[in-house]
């Protein structure tokens, strides 16, 4: 009765250090692909941000059901918003970055936040927006399905941090 015993807590001890370690393996794994999900959507962000007005990283990055919220109030399409982006470059010299970017990844689903400021060929700051973006990951890559742009107006501008 007692080497009964025994075996069974042997059993039970090799089944639960088997199934931590797992589980602990597991758990790291996870982290680790969200960290290399965070870098993905990092990447996207500013390649996008470099390249508002090219038809062809748009078309790549952009989800077919993309919808843009815009602040005049309409909702763009994918196709809608590349048109109008290609057509309305900004002039020459302009330049934009991030002042401010929060990625936060929950599953296939990805949320990227931030503060774009764009500055003059004189590198003077003539604007700031605030922004959401949602990317949904599908066949292992990561795609914008919905963006929001806020313009900050100058006198509510802050500097929060």
């Amino acid at each position: 009765m007692l080497k009964m015993g025994v075996r069974f807590f042997c059993l039970a001890a090799v089944l639960f250090f088997s199934y931590t370690s797992l589980a602990s393996s597991f758990l790291n794994k996870k982290k680790q692909g969200a960290s290399g999900d965070k870098e993905q959507i990092v990447k996207i962000e500013k390649d996008w941000l470099q390249n508002l007005h090219k038809r062809s990283l748009l078309d790549e990055i952009l989800a077919p059901d993309f919808i843009h919220v815009v602040s005049q109030g309409a909702f763009l399409t994918k196709a809608q918003h590349i048109n109008w982006a290609v057509k309305h470059a900004e002039p020459k010299g302009y330049k934009q970055k991030f002042d401010t970017l929060f990625v936060r990844i929950y599953g296939i689903i990805a949320i990227a936040s931030g503060i774009v400021e764009t500055f003059n060929q004189n590198d003077v700051s003539i604007r700031k927006s605030a922004f959401t973006d949602v990317f949904l990951k599908q066949n292992g890559r990561w795609q914008v399905i919905n963006a929001q742009e806020n313009l900050i107006p100058l006198k509510w501008q802050i500097k929060v941090r």
